[in-house]
């Protein structure tokens, strides 16, 4: 084998050109070369990922040399699941070169094979969730990444992997609330949180989560300035998980539906600093209390007017 990648790729160019001519058709079998040119560039791949003596080590070539042999099974060898597989090896390449774009773009064209060529949408779920990821944590395209969590969760609920889906739609729940553009993504937000509520109080799994799922949507009816809502959540919270009914979410929801009904912000602030001194409030929380201050902030100097 070359340890050239250059003259590899030179060579894998010219084998996955089309076989054209009845004469070579016959001496020469088309599968058999363009299998050739795959392999050419794979190899070519894996010298461009190592780097040796003569080649720097390069991940972006390397993610290039795979997509390459992906469009060759692909286009020439309907060969889908070897195209899949070697546009994730692109995708992975990207991601350690810290090109999260084009990572997305090799991802998002094996989910494609995945779907809509091989039907198997359990293992698109797969990726189709670290394309949320992406989206979010690396490219921050907020909507896209609600997305892609959204469709992984349908696609895993397809396949009947409860736990797997309910991972997917909390991502898109808490993603949409904290990113809500207007009221509607509120209330899609709290209707997500509902269906995740139900599904573990009907298959008894996670239920202690179940309890902050039910404090996500009562801080969502207050910012919402809803507190009939949010004390009729706490009341049905209550029900469901009676040897519950006592715990710290609990405790904290009534106290700021108690504070939201006086207006009291200072009262809210002390109550809020009590609580994070025992248990110390994750960055969905602090964002949506955040923004229920602001919201009573606004709502006192309208009074004052």
């Amino acid at each position: 084998m070359s340890e050239d990648p250059k003259l590899l790729l030179k060579q894998a160019s010219e084998k996955a050109k089309p076989v054209t001519g009845f004469f070579w058709k016959l001496i020469s079998s088309p599968e058999d070369q363009y299998e050739e040119a795959i392999d050419l560039y794979v190899q070519a791949a894996k010298i461009y990922r190592l780097g040796n003596g003569k080649v720097s080590k390069d991940y972006i070539k390397s993610a290039e040399c795979y997509k390459d042999a992906a469009m060759v099974a692909l286009e020439r060898l309907q060969n889908y699941n070897d195209a899949a597989m070697n546009y994730i090896e692109a995708y992975k390449l990207c991601k350690m070169g810290d090109e999260y774009s084009n990572a997305c773009d090799y991802l998002q064209k094996a989910i494609d094979i995945f779907t809509k060529n091989m039907g198997q949408f359990r293992r698109a779920a797969n990726y189709q969730f670290e394309l949320g990821e992406i989206l979010e944590l690396q490219l921050h395209q907020t909507k896209q990444a609600r997305e892609a969590y959204e469709l992984a969760g349908d696609w895993y609920l397809q396949d009947n992997a409860i736990q797997l889906s309910n991972k997917c739609y909390l991502r898109c729940a808490d993603l949409l609330s904290v990113s809500y553009e207007n009221n509607d993504d509120l209330f899609k937000s709290i209707k997500m949180y509902k269906n995740l509520i139900d599904t573990n109080l009907k298959k008894n799994l996670n239920l202690w989560v179940v309890k902050d799922y039910y404090l996500k949507i009562g801080l969502l009816q207050l910012l919402l300035t809803d507190t009939v809502a949010s004390e009729r959540t706490l009341a049905e919270a209550k029900t469901n998980l009676r040897d519950d009914q006592d715990c710290k979410e609990f405790k904290l929801l009534q106290a700021l539906i108690d504070c939201y009904k006086e207006q009291d912000i200072d009262l809210m602030s002390n109550t809020l600093m009590k609580y994070d001194k025992f248990d110390k409030l994750d960055s969905w929380k602090t964002t949506i209390l955040l923004k229920i201050k602001e919201s009573l902030i606004g709502t006192e100097e309208d009074d004052l007017l």
